[in-house]
């Protein structure tokens, strides 16, 4: 049987974990977007039942660059964007931050059109906003 194939960029994440796990529970294979090799070896630590015929790693160690997400997406239904450039150190939220978030999410968007496979792009917030905005209000996924 043909498993339906899902792409999860920032595949390390939290948020990226727990839709790996709901999707691979419901027999999709799943493409997680990491930025290193260590990421992928941490995760597969934590979750070991997983073949790589279910759980395939592909490296994207810089989003912004332009066709970064190209074999990320080949083959793949669904793209989760869940990633987001963060560093705890910055000068300029924009420059450092929105910026490299929006060139990754517009990398993303032009991978996700140019493969004929993709039929839903489904984007997520970021947990960095958590740090600047207390009036935020926090959902759990169950």
């Amino acid at each position: 049987m043909a498993h339906r194939t899902a792409c999860i960029t920032g595949g390390s994440g939290f948020l990226a974990t727990q839709i790996a796990l709901m999707l691979l529970d419901r027999s999709w294979k799943v493409r997680a977007c990491v930025r290193s090799p260590a990421k992928a070896e941490a995760w597969k630590a934590k979750y070991p039942m997983f073949s790589e015929e279910q759980l395939e790693f592909v490296y994207v160690p810089d989003m912004q660059v332009d066709g970064s997400f190209d074999e990320a997406v080949k083959g793949c239904e669904v793209v989760f964007h869940t990633a987001s450039p963060f560093n705890f150190v910055f000068r300029d939220n924009e420059k450092d931050m929105l910026i490299p978030a929006r060139q990754g999410a517009l990398t993303l968007l032009r991978a996700a059109k140019a493969e004929l496979s993709v039929k839903r792009v489904i984007f997520t917030s970021s947990q960095v906003l958590d740090l600047y905005h207390d009036s935020i209000v926090h959902v759990m996924l169950f």
